[in-house]
């Protein structure tokens, strides 16, 4: 609608024949169509300002405009004139065009609107700059590929033997900057994109040049578009910047349809916006097959474990090596099946390709007198829905159910299911876009009435004159459930530390195994081993102390978790997020379809007119002043305006004879029991279909029936509805204006007349919601025809209402809700309401389910006259010191509940005045969507582990932004969330949450175990160095496979403890912990190792190893004793690291664990005391001689023992019981430590170390500041229901 700077600046002599709204390729209007110069402005747009050369920035304008001010905004751009700002500043219409349209063609629809951003007036593509999305590439750096860079880096690639690839592989930013340098974003190939997600790790995207038309004869530079996680950008030459690609609708109702539907396009135009939009479906990236499989060989540890198994093969370590390679690779393919099986479900279910109706317009000219009139001819096109582009206009039809784009509504009436997208499977009806403007300019996503969203069902479109036509709007990734598909493809990262705690575990494991290859180095040379001896014995205990299991025994409880979830009915997005499950200590809850039930009935309404009035007037009553009375059923009570209220205020459609529509306002209806139809007339643009209703056949009304002329649509700002009515008299004698209107008590009320408001009002609103009904104000008022036009703003029709009563809902409780918090609050776990109703309603339903105590006292907070007074729930000699926000009596002990106005004025401040209200605040009321997740944000922003609980319908930014988000819905947009139930009430929670910490102890024990086992298995090998030994092939088989595989899988499937306790596990790996359990264990299992091997030195049968010239590794006694007794040592270390008490249920009932301790206590026993000499041969221990027939197939097996010659006599029976005894005694041992470094030492630091705030999280210090206890653990007063 916006002329824009032409890539050539036109001269003045250029600029005015255009201004007047002429183009020699249109047919030329009268001089006095003013609405035709602003369709040319419109056709002449074109796209920013570009560099004619390198290097060389075209000169900005004089004036940068801004969007601010309606249609007017960002114009002047394209004359590049003085005059046209103070043109634009004058009228909300379109300025004159800029010269050149025939040759220049646009960048969108209708091209972009100012030279200083690419911000496209109706149909241009525009930057997020001006928009709430957020513009990733913002801080971009641009690079371009250098050849002799690329040469010097092949060179060094062969240098290094390939290892500068592979480290280029896992940090693609190195590869940029090594093969490229950097330059202008404008001459960029690639892009490091820094700060996303506030990772320190810059990201890459690619620049792809797009190559001008063959039509195109301009000497404008190509576009240049990045694709960044999803995104579109399209460079800016002006700011010199990648700007976010978006169709810019944001103008008055009437110039959207004054000039979009007669937008026409080159083909120079739809070769650009092809490339600009893309295609309108939502591209999945789908790896290749082989790049799954180049991405799983170079991953990290499958890369090492590769090093681990040549290594292996050098020391003839066959057999294992082997294993490893074969598991390494089976574990590849079945990760790299998986994600192609996942992303197949995912891209089916986003594929909607099918055949869309098309509709080209052009407005008809008057061949008499030349003039081009009002109307419209459409020409229909079928093409691939694939194929839309935004700005195109299309036929809604049955035939095209699901819509692959958002749409403009801009001709008849459509009703939709967005049960896919909001949860809700009620119908919605969708209105035209009204031509008479609002007070705001249309924005697809607030004004939800004329808006159709992709991914939702098309049930049935009302077509008015042939047609329901829709305006594209957004395609691809920018529609709404292209947004809700790229949240899952890129979802925020995890702010949990096990996995990084667990890497800087592996550094410090790696650390220690530098330590052991300078021993070993040391050990070797003065042994005068060869140079590949000591380098490969060196890097063996590398390969040990970073075992093989570690990525599946971190994964495998987690796994199991999801399996226990998936059968109560809960499914998971993002499996990292059950270990944070764990440790949620608060719960933040939405109310109507979480707390309560979903249905809403009708009690009855509240007049605040006398019933037995004397109605003279429509509205008022004769003489006795307006009081409220008690709530009636008979609607033919009420008075005419409450029952016009009741009857023409919703949004309403009927699908058949089926109302559709909120459930609020089909209750209110189905009560009030008119009749409604619909009756369609105009033009398809000024209303186009008329709402009628009639009363029921019988009854006598003021009215014979009610016309809806224009409706104010329920806005959550707002939070009210108004609607102008005209009431038809019996047997059609005259009419009445009426102005009808209903919302929240609090805001209605300031619309209405003080004297027509009773005076027990707000003592009647308090004594119903406390009783936890839901309760809507009700207003009307008479209008004279003079005062009405179709283009009357809001502001003018809602004021000096006259109030007509209350009606009353009721939303019970569901059954679940108040057991569950009152188990979430024994358990410590804080619960908090966050919902869109009433104060009162919200605090009368947080008593009834427990979140707020009944015993301690509650304060309300408003805001009123700009500040928020606080007032106590019942009266009481306490108040509450605005100041400070601590009662007056000096108590510790209170509640808080508050509106979301009042939250945001506190939040605005950010001061010690929000902690409080964060700390005591159990009841927020009147929350926005927005204010939902600014409240999970703020939680999260104090200390506490948040979780989050809704419908999934407007709570789904604060299900992502908690750690813990459950949606209790099926819908679409519920996967957005880390996890979804199909179980309609809020107990899955204590499911979640017990598995959460169960799954979290389970990672922890998993992890301590396969630390211990490296750690002890490297002590193993230190040891036998010493005497030049080391384990056999098969020692190293068993223990790493055998023992180490059965006993993780049976510690994985620990089942978790019902009861939620007090307590929560710990989420730090380094913590004290977790760092005495497993420096103690390991301790005591390596002392007893060490002194069993003292202990066998010390025995008559003893024989001190002698080392051979030439030989690897000796097997003789030490390598038996070592090896026979550590394996004894594995399930002790399992069983005593799978006490989880109370989190996880004891060992006795995991029938996994038990099964396989037996197993492996019981295999230990049968090699300890076994005499079979080809099995100690296989095993290389000491067994005596050895029958010829066996030593080959031996040898073949990587029995080394073969290769010495020696036959050391088998360990003495007697000694073989004492390695029995001491490991029993070990048992024992690490049980007692392991249950007092769980209970003692804890609460021992605990209480000596002294006072340090970093040790508390925010919220405990601001509770500790309320009590005037620092450093003092203070008992949460929210947790404490018995």
């Amino acid at each position: 609608m916006l002329a824009i700077k032409s890539r050539k600046k036109p001269s003045k002599d250029e600029v005015a024949p255009h201004a007047a709204g002429s183009d020699p390729n249109d047919p030329q209007p009268s001089s006095s169509s003013s609405s035709e110069g602003e369709r040319t402005a419109l056709l002449s747009a074109e796209p920013p300002p570009r560099r004619s050369h390198r290097g060389h920035r075209s000169r900005p304008p004089r004036h940068r405009h801004h969007r601010g001010g309606g249609a007017g905004a960002g114009a002047g751009a394209g004359a590049g004139t003085d005059s046209d700002s103070a043109e634009s500043s004058q009228s909300p219409s379109p300025p004159p065009a800029a010269a050149g349209r025939a040759r220049a063609p646009s960048y969108g629809a209708v091209g972009l609107t100012s030279a200083a951003r690419p911000v496209a007036p109706a149909g241009g593509p525009r930057g997020a700059s001006s928009s709430n999305w957020v513009n990733e590439l913002a801080d971009a750096t641009g690079y371009r590929r250098c050849t002799p860079l690329m040469v010097l880096f092949v060179l060094c690639s062969v240098c290094t033997v390939g290892i500068l690839p592979l480290v280029c592989w896992w940090f693609p930013a190195v590869f940029v900057r090594l093969t490229s340098i950097r330059c202008e974003l404008s001459e960029a190939t690639t892009l490091l994109v820094w700060g996303v997600d506030g990772e320190k790790i810059p990201k890459i995207a690619h620049v792809r040049v797009v190559p001008k038309s063959s039509e195109d004869s301009s000497e404008a530079q190509p576009l240049r578009l990045a694709i960044f996680r999803c995104f579109r950008y399209l460079f800016n030459f002006e700011t010199d910047k990648f700007e976010r690609v978006e169709y810019n609708v944001n103008f008055p109702f009437s110039t959207v349809h004054r000039n979009l539907p007669v937008i026409t396009r080159t083909s120079v135009d739809i070769y650009q916006n092809t490339h600009i939009y893309g295609p309108c479906q939502i591209e999945i990236p789908m790896k290749s097959i082989p790049r799954l499989f180049v991405d799983e060989m170079l991953h990290p540890f499958f890369v090492f474990q590769m090093f681990s198994c040549v290594l292996w093969f050098f020391e003839e370590y066959y057999l294992y090596s082997m294993f490893i390679l074969v598991a390494s690779l089976s574990s590849a393919f079945a990760n790299m099946y998986q994600i192609r099986v996942n992303m197949n479900k995912f891209v089916r279910m986003v594929t909607c390709n099918f055949s869309v109706t098309k509709l080209t317009s052009k407005k008809l000219m008057d061949t008499a007198s030349g003039v081009i009139t009002n109307d419209y001819h459409f020409q229909e096109e079928t093409v691939d829905s694939s194929a839309i582009l935004p700005g195109d206009l299309i036929s809604l039809s049955e035939d095209t159910p699901v819509l692959p784009c958002d749409l403009l509504l801009l001709s008849g009436y459509a009703i939709m299911n967005e049960g896919s997208l909001t949860g809700e499977s009620t119908p919605v009806l969708k209105s035209p876009l009204p031509i008479f403007d609002e007070a705001e300019n249309y924005n697809p996503d607030s004004m939800s009435k004329y808006t159709i969203y992709g991914g939702t069902t098309l049930l049935c479109a009302k077509r008015v004159k042939e047609f329901a036509i829709g305006l594209v709007i957004r395609t691809g990734y920018s529609t709404s459930k292209g947004l809700l598909m790229q949240s899952i493809l890129h979802p925020p990262p995890t702010r949990f530390t096990f996995q990084t705690d667990s890497l800087k575990y592996i550094g410090i494991l790696f650390l220690i195994s530098l330590g052991g290859f300078i021993y070993s180095f040391y050990l070797y040379f003065i042994h005068g081993a060869d140079a590949s001896t000591i380098i490969i014995r060196g890097l063996d205990l590398v390969t040990i102390i970073v075992p093989p299991a570690l990525p599946l025994a971190l994964t495998i409880g987690t796994l199991n978790a999801l399996s226990r979830l998936t059968k109560e009915h809960i499914f998971c997005t993002s499996p990292k997020r059950v270990n944070e499950a764990g440790k949620v200590q608060l719960m933040t809850f939405d109310k109507t379809g979480t707390l309560t039930e979903d249905g809403l009935e009708v009690v009855g309404v509240i007049p605040s007119l006398p019933l037995d009035g004397d109605y003279t007037d429509y509205l008022s009553p004769t003489g006795t002043p307006p009081h409220m009375g008690q709530p009636v059923t008979d609607t033919s009570l009420l008075s005419p305006g409450m029952t016009a209220t009741l009857t023409c205020c919703h949004s309403l459609g009927l699908l058949g004879k089926q109302l559709i529509g909120d459930p609020l306002d089909v209750k209110m209806v189905q009560f009030i029991g008119w009749k409604m139809s619909e009756v369609f007339d105009g033009d398809g643009h000024t209303r186009g279909m008329t709402t009628v209703l009639h009363p029921q056949e019988g009854k006598s009304h003021l009215f014979s029936s009610l016309s809806v002329l224009k409706r104010f649509e329920f806005s959550p700002t707002l939070q009210r509805q108004v609607v102008v009515a005209r009431g038809t008299h019996p047997e059609h004698t005259s009419t009445q204006l009426l102005v009808v209107a209903k919302g929240a008590p609090e805001v209605v009320l300031r619309l209405c007349q003080r004297k027509t408001v009773p005076d027990d009002f707000e003592q009647t609103l308090a004594q119903y919601a406390s009783q936890g009904y839901r309760l809507i104000a009700c207003a009307s008022k008479c209008l004279r025809e003079d005062q009405f036009t179709m283009k009357m703003a809001r502001e003018l029709v809602e004021n000096d209402l006259e109030f007509q009563g209350l009606l009353v809902l009721n939303n019970p409780l569901k059954p679940e809700s108040a057991p569950t918090i009152r188990k979430l609050a024994c358990s410590r776990i804080r619960s908090v309401m966050a919902t869109g109703d009433n104060l009162q309603t919200a605090v009368c339903v947080a008593q009834l389910c427990g979140i707020l105590r009944k015993d301690i006292p509650i304060f309300l907070g408003e805001v009123r006259g700009g500040d928020v007074v606080w007032a106590p729930l019942e009266s009481g000699p306490a108040s509450l010191n605005p100041l400070t926000l601590l009662p007056s009596d000096g108590t510790q002990l209170f509640q808080l509940a508050m509106t979301g106005d009042a939250f945001q004025f506190y939040l605005q401040q950010k001061g010690p005045l929000l902690d409080k209200i964060l700390v005591r605040g159990q009841v927020f009321a009147r929350m926005k969507p927005d204010m939902k997740k600014e409240l999970v944000e703020c939680f999260e922003d104090i200390g506490y582990f948040t979780g989050m609980c809704g419908d999934g319908t407007n709570d789904c930014g604060a299900l992502k932004a908690a750690r813990v988000g459950l949606s209790l819905s099926e819908s679409e947009a519920s996967i957005a969330a880390p996890f979804t139930c199909t179980v309609p009430n809020i107990k899955p929670v204590l499911t979640l949450l017990s598995e959460g910490r169960c799954a979290l102890c389970t990672a922890f024990g998993l992890f301590k175990f396969i630390a211990g086992y490296a750690l002890l298995q490297f002590s193993d090998v230190v040891l036998l160095y010493y005497f030049y030994c080391n384990l056999s092939d098969m020692d190293f088989l068993y223990q790493d496979l055998c023992l180490t595989i059965v006993l993780s899988f049976g510690m994985s499937k620990t089942i978790a403890c019902k009861k939620l306790s007090q307590r929560r596990p710990t989420s730090n790996l380094v913590s004290a912990s977790v760092l005495t359990s497993l420096l103690g264990v390991i301790a005591i299992q390596v002392g007893l190792m060490a002194g069993c091997f003292l202990l066998a030195q010390e025995q008559n049968w003893w024989i001190a190893p002698i080392v051979p010239e030439g030989a690897t590794y000796l097997n003789t006694y030490p390598t038996a004793v070592v090896s026979l007794f550590s394996s004894l040592e594995f399930p002790t270390m399992a069983l005593v690291w799978s006490l989880g008490w109370p989190f996880m249920m004891p060992p006795i009932y995991n029938l996994y664990l038990i099964g396989g301790l037996v197993f492996c206590v019981a295999l230990n026993l049968f090699l300890l005391f076994q005499n079979f000499d080809w099995l100690c041969s296989l095993f290389d221990l000491p067994y005596g001689d050895i029958p010829s027939s066996l030593s080959a197939l031996l040898s073949s097996l990587g029995s080394s023992l073969i290769n010495t010659g020696e036959n050391p006599p088998p360990i003495p029976t007697t000694f073989r019981y004492i390695m029995v005894a001491i490991a029993a005694a070990g048992f024992f041992i690490t049980i007692l430590y392991e249950l007092t470094v769980r209970n003692w030492i804890p609460a021992l630091f605990g209480n000596t170390r002294r006072y340090n705030p970093r040790r508390f999280k925010k919220y405990q210090l601001v509770e500790q500041e309320i009590y005037n206890r620092p450093g003092k653990k203070i008992p949460d007063l929210h947790c404490n229901l018995s």
